[in-house]
């Protein structure tokens, strides 16, 4: 096992501390921040070993994690991706908590239909081979958010199996984390549609509808974020854009409730939890 780190134009200690850890990582030093999808890029190009496994800077490998991988993928070597479920603790430190569990696999002939099922493709929370990661073009470096779904769109034809078992966290609470930047996210989201629109994902109508309704949670909870942190009438906006995206999948709860919602937030606030 290699371990690759890349510092991504950061402004602290962050390469010193990566060269003094005792696995003796590769560190790939960027000169200025170009994202996520162009650091994992670089660190795909350098990789020696045949499987990616990509980990954000709030994410937290648990110690049997390698060993699920490897029996899975022993389980189905002709798999080129694994996709794993994200666990969030609620609070820093709750991942202590977290047990090996048995591993529970479930194969999909294609990534299209495991969207279907509402699983996400996160590149955190993902092992690839590298030979189809370099095939498929990696990570676009057009977008900082929903760069691992494009991703994931790009290999909808493609099988993959999903560990259902815990083994990495996201530590969503970290400040100023990418995924928590509306704007940054709904750039993406517009990306995903206009590469949809374009013809850029494989598998023909069947496929761009079960990619479709994984769009449709995605902008659901963007739409949300974008009324709490005060771009209303934006949220407001986009949902009357895509009122058909939701229709067509019968999302009548959202249809009806976003708007009751959006005017409880707007005269009321967001409540307290």
């Amino acid at each position: 096992m290699e371990v690759i780190v890349v510092d991504d134009g950061s402004t602290d200690e962050t390469p010193e501390c990566a060269r003094r850890h005792p696995l003796s990582p590769k560190v790939i030093v960027l000169p200025e921040n170009v994202g996520p999808g162009a650091a994992r890029n670089r660190a795909a190009e350098h990789a020696e070993d045949e499987f990616l496994v990509f980990l954000d800077s709030d994410d937290a490998m648990l110690p049997w994690a390698m060993g699920t991988f490897a029996a899975a993928l022993a389980e189905y070597p002709a798999c080129d991706v694994l996709l794993l479920p994200v666990r969030t603790p609620d609070e820093p430190g709750d991942e202590t908590t977290l047990k090996r569990a048995d591993r529970s696999c479930t194969a999909y002939a294609r990534y299209a239909d495991a969207a279907r099922d509402g699983v996400m493709f996160a590149t955190c929370h993902c092992t690839i081979r590298k030979k189809r990661y370099l095939e498929a073009g990696g990570l676009t470096e057009s977008v900082r958010v929903c760069e691992d779904l494009d991703l994931g769109f790009r290999l909808s034809e493609d099988a993959v199996v999903l560990v259902d078992a815990p083994v990495c966290v996201a530590r969503y609470q970290v400040e100023g984390r990418l995924t928590a930047n509306v704007t940054a996210w709904r750039e993406g989201m517009l990306y995903l549609e206009a590469q949809e629109r374009s013809g850029q994902y494989p598998g023909g109508d069947q496929s761009r509808h079960k990619r479709s309704w994984l769009m449709m949670r995605s902008w659901r909870a963007l739409m949300m974020d974008l009324a709490r942190s005060g771009a209303r009438m934006q949220a407001l906006s986009d949902y009357l854009a895509r009122l058909w995206l939701h229709l067509r999948h019968g999302g009548i709860k959202f249809v009806v409730g976003f708007p009751l919602w959006w005017c409880v937030n707007l005269v009321f606030g967001e409540p307290k939890r």
